[in-house]
C-alpha cells in the first residue's frame, strides 16, 4: 500500500511541477529567459541567484509589490558584497 501511494503521489507531483521534464514555469516569470538558465548559465551563486529571481519577478507575483522584491534582492546583493568583503568570494 505504502509503494501505491509514493508512486501516486510521485505523478502528481511530476504533473503539477514538471513539463515536459522541465519545471512548470509560474505565470510571476513568464517570459523568454528564466531566471534558473541565467543562474546556472552564469554560475551564480545562491545569493546572487536569489536576487537575480527577486529583480526578474518584481512586482508580478501575488502579494508582494514590485517593492517588497525589490527589498529582498537588495538583501541577497548586501551578503553577497559582505562575503566579497570578507574574501568569501572571488572578485
Amino acid at each position: 500500500m505504502q509503494e501505491k501511494f509514493v508512486s501516486e503521489s510521485s505523478e502528481i507531483v511530476n504533473e503539477t511541477l514538471f513539463v515536459n521534464g522541465r519545471p512548470r514555469i509560474p505565470f510571476h516569470y513568464e517570459g523568454e529567459i528564466q531566471p534558473w538558465d541565467v543562474i546556472r548559465d552564469w554560475g551564480l551563486d545562491f545569493w546572487e541567484g536569489n536576487a537575480l529571481k527577486y529583480i526578474c519577478r518584481a512586482g508580478r507575483k501575488d502579494g508582494n509589490s514590485r517593492a517588497q522584491d525589490i527589498r529582498k534582492a537588495i538583501e541577497n546583493l548586501k551578503e553577497v558584497y559582505q562575503q566579497c568583503l570578507e574574501g568569501q568570494v572571488n572578485d
